[in-house]
């Protein structure tokens, strides 16, 4: 009986390199994706330049076989979400859900009205006093969303270029990872309706 281990054949330094490529690859286009914060209508809570990874899978359409291996979910009020928006625009937007589809939004006085009950948004700084953009009633049809900067005076959100389809939706955003003294989850909606 021979006591001497087997010897495993060196793996070449490129084709290991070449498979932490693919797979980094594979993950961070189909899992996850990385995106700078480019604008400040998200302050308070995202701020310019954060660095913020967005889980793509949250949303993504479950088929009879997938929906019992992965933790799929409906989006939500109050979920912050990186999207395409309307329009001609080229780089991706990020906004918090406020209006799912059949709710009735309306905004005037500084405050949101989901089915004539104000929104109570606690993840807003409490010296925020934004005059708001006032609207219509309006009536989220199916299938879409409207979504809302948590920097009111400065986001060019739901109130200017309307309804978001939810088939644009590229994921929830998961986690801001960079500065990292600022290191935190962002998946916390922190709202109510006021009874």
């Amino acid at each position: 009986m021979s006591t001497k281990k087997e010897q495993v054949p060196p793996r070449g330094f490129v084709a290991e390199w070449a498979v932490t490529f693919i797979l980094l690859l594979f993950g961070t286009t189909t899992l996850a994706q990385a995106f700078v914060i480019p604008s400040g209508s998200m302050e308070e809570t995202l701020l310019v330049g954060d660095h913020l990874l967005v889980d793509k899978l949250a949303y993504a359409p479950a088929d009879a076989v997938t929906s019992y291996l992965l933790p799929y979910s409906d989006v939500k009020r109050g979920d912050i979400i990186v999207f395409n928006p309307p329009g001609q625009h080229s780089e991706p937007y990020i906004k918090r859900i406020i209006g799912l589809p059949g709710d009735r939004i309306s905004v005037h006085d500084g405050a949101v009205y989901i089915n004539d009950q104000r929104l109570e948004e606690n993840y807003l700084t409490s010296d925020t006093e934004w005059q708001g953009i006032a609207t219509k009633d309006v009536q989220v049809n199916p299938g879409y969303i409207f979504g809302m900067g948590d920097n009111r005076n400065n986001s060019s959100d739901s109130r200017v270029f309307g309804q978001v389809p939810i088939s644009s939706v590229i994921g929830k955003a998961w986690v801001a990872y960079w500065p990292m003294s600022q290191v935190k989850l962002v998946s916390d909606p922190s709202y109510s309706l006021a009874h």
